[in-house]
């Protein structure tokens, strides 16, 4: 019974290196290690939070070098505002960011479109106190003072939008202080009376007793999209698609490497292992086509919510949504990846049952 297993087990190995060598021959050595001829191109990711967890564990990886040597990959951990300055100022021409930051970045004139959702789960948001606050209810806080990563960031134009929401108008204080981790110490030291961050950001924070969460703020559309600049989508639109292709592969090493992913978040999120695999099993990053596609219904929700709550002009419906969105690089995908991906795992899933039953 053992040999007939190894046996089998064998097989299969042989099988999914045939489907790989078939599959790099036939794609050029497959999508990730394809080169654009010295061709050099800019990516400005956000790793501000706990969103993108993905990203910053890929990056310290190595990662993005692996699957795309000829980009320039720049993290900026003050949040998504230093990702629209890099993109706006030319610095970078493909960028990873919040989709409250890209829509009043349009507003306010950017050129770049929403090529594709990476982070699928909504953005939910805690506002929180040092534990002696004298603040219990969210109306308490009415005229006073925010600490906010950045103007521009997933944070603040989140908390313009829950002070809309509340009907507070300019009555409150935001003072930018450049980092979650800034946001958190500036609660603690009094500096602010209260900050608006992820969830995620402060949950061992809130167990141990050192902050409050007495409000939570939470969206009804993804939480983070890929966009690009308008004439890099004219001038490399070829370039677009094996970004996002390359995304899947990350995303796909982030969950396949559940070990390393959990001790990253354990190293540098302060999560406790518990948190870390909750962590894991709920956050959805986008894997796949199905993941990556943009839904106009949740976009509109996202523009509706920041039109009436005064961040986005009531005039910028005018604005048609396919000049904020494509789907066409995603659905260029479906055919390098998926089938791909999913036939080696049907493989490896079959190899373990068999190994299983065995």
């Amino acid at each position: 019974m053992v040999s007939m297993r190894r046996g089998i087990s064998r097989t299969l190995a042989i099988v999914i290196a045939l489907v790989i060598i078939i599959v790099a021959v036939g794609g050029g050595l497959g999508y990730y290690y394809t080169s654009t001829s010295g061709f050099k191109y800019n990516i400005a990711i956000t790793v501000a939070g706990s969103d993108p967890i993905p990203l910053y564990w890929a990056y310290q990886n190595g990662l993005f070098q692996k699957y795309l040597p000829e980009a320039n990959v720049e993290a900026f951990p003050s949040g998504g505002g230093a990702v629209i300055q890099a993109i706006s100022t030319g610095k970078a021409q493909i960028g990873f960011v919040n989709a409250f930051s890209i829509l009043t970045a349009i507003a306010s004139g950017v050129p770049i479109k929403i090529v594709a959702v990476w982070d699928d789960s909504p953005y939910t948001a805690g506002v929180i106190v040092k534990s002696n606050s004298p603040f219990y209810n969210i109306s308490q806080l009415k005229g006073k003072i925010f600490a906010e990563s950045r103007p521009g960031s997933f944070d603040a134009v989140t908390l313009e939008l829950m002070v809309g929401r509340l009907g507070w108008g300019n009555n409150y204080t935001a003072i930018p202080v450049g980092s979650p981790g800034a946001q958190i110490a500036s609660v603690h030291s009094g500096k602010a009376d209260a900050a608006l961050v992820n969830v995620w950001d402060v949950q061992h924070l809130v167990q141990s007793g050192q902050v409050r969460e007495i409000y939570v703020v939470s969206q009804e559309w993804p939480a983070e999209y890929i966009v690009a600049t308008d004439s890099f989508i004219s001038q490399h639109s070829d370039v677009i698609a094996k970004v996002i292709q390359a995304t899947y592969k990350i995303m796909q090493d982030y969950y396949s490497n559940a070990n390393s992913s959990v001790q990253f978040m354990i190293k540098y999120y302060n999560f406790t292992e518990t948190e870390a695999e909750e962590y894991l099993h709920e956050v959805i990053y986008a894997t796949n086509l199905s993941l990556a596609l943009v839904n106009a219904t949740a976009l509109k929700l996202a523009i509706s919510a920041l039109i009436n709550a005064k961040v986005l002009p009531s005039n910028f419906t005018n604005i048609p949504l396919s000049s904020i969105y494509t789907n066409q690089f995603v659905q260029q995908t479906s055919s390098n990846v998926n089938t791909t991906v999913g036939l080696i795992n049907l493989l490896i899933i079959i190899d373990s049952k068999i190994l299983i039953r065995a």
